[in-house]
């Protein structure tokens, strides 16, 4: 497993931009963030995750702070919530090869062998986007493209360059293609969470009940997702098609760029 925590100009920068929700606090989250790292150097993980988490309760989120609470979770042991904040961190960095090698590595590490299901490997390859690129690459190129469209249609009513139409017709493609993936994405993230499993063993049950049938047993590090939650219970869905309900505290819902919790 790559020990490299995530550069600190990139962090520097996200957290000058990222909004902040929640009461103001008098730590700065930066210097939370190099003491984080600090800590994690000297192997002192219990500390960096908790000075990570604080930073999270700040509302900070983006993917170097996912990824680096991943790496800690890890070396804590807790693969099943290291599993879950590498996910996080895809959702904002999905093109790292320190986050990909990590996070297989980890999965690695699982006793449950749990495949994902295989028959999405074309459909990832024609629409490669769709897993290379975050939720908010994907805004804000549609957002570029429909501003290079308006302005290209604005200039061609004047001037009538051969150009003008070709940069109509391919922001006009891109704009749309961008804008259908990311609501596509949206809606999916909505109604299907990806979560993992965070304990040592979750029983998954027939019902909200925990006198209710025993369907099978999980454990640390098994992904599927939630379809539903409900009373402090969530519906808990394999790649399979197996479901079964589980206590929320069982699991780990990776939480996606537009949602800070």
């Amino acid at each position: 497993m790559k020990k490299k925590l995530s550069g600190l100009i990139l962090l520097l920068i996200v957290l000058l931009l990222t909004p902040k929700t929640g009461t103001p606090e008098t730590e700065d989250p930066l210097a939370l963030f190099l003491k984080a790292n600090e800590s994690y150097q000297k192997g002192a993980y219990e500390t960096a995750r908790d000075l990570y988490t604080r930073i999270l309760d700040r509302g900070i989120r983006n993917g170097s702070l996912y990824y680096n609470l991943g790496n800690t979770y890890f070396r804590l042991g807790r693969t099943g919530k290291a599993i879950e904040y590498y996910l996080s961190a895809k959702e904002w960095i999905p093109r790292s090869e320190d986050l990909e090698a990590n996070l297989r590595y980890a999965r690695e590490e699982r006793e449950d062998r749990i495949d994902s299901a295989a028959s999405g490997s074309v459909l990832r390859e024609i629409f490669f986007w769709y897993h290379r690129m975050s939720l908010p690459e994907m805004v804000r190129t549609f957002l570029l493209c429909n501003l290079i469209f308006w302005s290209a249609a604005v200039a061609r009513l004047f001037f009538r360059r051969p150009f003008l139409r070709a940069v109509l017709l391919f922001t006009l493609f891109i704009g749309l293609t961008m804008g259908v993936t990311a609501a596509t994405r949206y809606i999916q993230t909505r109604l299907h969470r990806p979560a993992v499993i965070v304990v040592p063993e979750a029983t998954v049950r027939s019902g909200m009940d925990p006198e209710s049938t025993t369907l099978f047993v999980l454990h640390d590090g098994a992904e599927g997702w939630v379809d539903r939650i409900r009373d402090g219970w969530v519906l808990f869905r394999l790649p399979s098609g197996k479901k079964g309900w589980l206590k929320r505290g069982q699991v780990g819902i990776v939480v996606p760029p537009y949602r800070a919790g």
